[in-house]
Formats: C-alpha cells, sequence, structure tokens
C-alpha cells in the first residue's frame, strides 16, 4: 500500500469518525434533556409551574447587568427599572399600603412622581435643580394645581372644591398679591 493510498484511508475513516461523534453528541443532548424533562416532571408534577415562590427577581441585560429588579424590601414591594448606566429611571411601589410611581433623570435625580395615601391622590413634576415646579393634588373634597417658580417658591394655586373655588397669585416672598374670588 502506497503512502498517498494509506492517507486517503486514514482521511476515510477521519470523517467517518468526527461523524460518529457528532451523531453521539447529538444522542447525549437528547438523553440530557429527556432526563431534565423527566426530572421536572417528577419533581413539580408537571412540565409547567404555576406559580414561582421567590422575594428578589433581577433582570439583566446582555453583559450581565441588572436593568430591572421586582421584590420585597424594607419598605415596600417595588419594580425598579435601571437604564444603562445602572441609573435608575422609573419605580413602581407600594410602602405601607401606598401605591407610587417614580421617574428619574439619567443622572438618578427624582423628576416626577405619582402617588395615592389615605387623602387622596398627587402628582408632583421636578426640575433638573431638583425643585418643584407643577404640583396636581386631588383630595376627598377639594382638588388644586399649585405652580412653583425657579426657586421652589409657590407662585400660582388654581383650588376648587365645596367650599367653592379660587385663584391666588403670590410674589417671590410668599405674599398674595392677587386672588379671585
Amino acid at each position: 500500500m502506497t503512502v498517498e493510498e494509506r492517507l486517503e484511508k486514514l482521511e476515510r475513516e477521519l470523517a467517518a469518525s468526527k461523524r460518529r461523534n457528532i451523531w453521539m453528541i447529538l444522542a447525549a443532548l437528547v438523553v440530557s434533556l429527556g432526563a431534565c424533562v423527566w426530572v421536572i416532571i417528577a419533581t413539580t408534577g408537571s412540565m409547567f409551574s404555576e406559580e414561582i415562590n421567590t422575594n428578589l427577581i433581577n433582570i439583566e441585560d446582555e453583559q450581565g447587568e441588572v436593568r430591572t429588579m421586582l421584590g420585597i424590601f424594607e419598605d415596600g414591594t417595588k419594580l425598579v427599572m435601571y437604564d444603562k448606566n445602572g441609573e435608575t429611571r422609573a419605580e413602581l411601589g407600594l410602602t405601607e399600603d401606598r401605591p407610587g410611581l417614580d421617574l428619574f433623570d439619567e443622572n438618578g435625580n427624582p423628576r416626577a412622581g405619582l402617588g395615592i395615601t389615605e387623602d387622596g391622590s398627587g402628582l408632583i413634576l421636578i426640575d433638573e435643580n431638583g425643585k418643584p415646579r407643577v404640583m396636581l393634588t386631588a383630595l376627598k373634597d377639594d382638588a388644586m394645581l399649585g405652580l412653583y417658580d425657579e426657586n421652589g417658591n409657590f407662585r400660582v394655586g388654581l383650588y376648587n372644591g365645596k367650599d367653592g373655588s379660587g385663584q391666588e397669585l403670590y410674589d417671590e416672598n410668599g405674599r398674595v398679591i392677587w386672588q379671585a374670588p
């Protein structure tokens, strides 16, 4: 047998060996998958579970960074969402049986909040300097819209309630400069 014939024979045997290895790997995967299914069914009684019990769920992006967290914390239940830089951008929570939604800017500073208390509900909008600029409240018998200046001073108030409606304008020192009625 020549060297070329022996080399061809070795190449055929190598190719056949590779095919056998691929089939053996596939067979092992099928057996492993079957074993996993059997373990799940044996331990839960079903392929699907109707509930998951845990205190914290972290959802990660492709880089392994937590982007969403759902859990039970000291101050209540929260769903927290983070941006690609790890800053908190949104938080939906239930603290002391009071639901709330807080939105944050790219630096993690609060910019808007919506909440419900035993007295009513409210919305606050905050500027980039951390000063409240707009506040809207709806209480049992009253509703109010408040506008604030760049220093966080109350400047305009619109009221409506069981005792009537009104508007007020305030100067930078908090003194009423106009009101109706």
